[in-house]
């Protein structure tokens, strides 16, 4: 039996999953390892993912998509658009992306164009759209400039 494509690889990633009658949940991503956190901590991302219509599913990312998170959401990422799924990826409550994050997107939009499957990041937070635009990766990201940066 094979793995659902939603589910997390690693028990410390923050991942809530809504796929049919199902639900899961798995413990805090804290960025450093050490005891589980009571509470959500600096550091962390939570990623949501829930299945839309036939063959899309909705990826919510909130917190920090950097060098400790980006290769796992990457992987959950490419894992979903192989199975044969559109996904869209809600990045407006990301408070922080590095270059690590930006790659991760980037690769997971390739990888995507290359299996004939959408992918497309939705509401960048301000954070995001800076970090895409101080990398020139908006348009490889086909995220739309706002009219007052064109």
């Amino acid at each position: 039996m094979s793995a659902h494509p939603c589910d997390a690889q690693d028990e410390r990633m923050t991942t809530a999953r809504k796929c049919g009658d199902v639900e899961a949940a798995v413990t805090a991503w804290p960025r450093q390892q050490g005891s589980i956190p009571t509470a959500p901590v600096p550091g962390t991302l939570t990623v949501t993912v829930a299945d839309g219509a036939v063959r899309e599913v909705s990826v919510t990312l909130a917190g920090e998509l950097d060098v400790a998170h980006a290769s796992r959401v990457e992987r959950m990422l490419r894992r979903l658009v192989e199975s044969g799924r559109d996904a869209s990826v809600d990045a407006s409550a990301v408070a922080f992306i590095d270059a690590t994050g930006v790659a991760a997107l980037v690769g997971v939009r390739e990888r995507a164009e290359s299996l004939g499957r959408g992918f497309v990041v939705v509401s960048p937070s301000a954070s995001v759209l800076r970090m895409l635009e101080l990398t020139a990766t908006e348009d490889l990201l086909h995220i739309p400039r706002p009219a007052d940066r064109r």
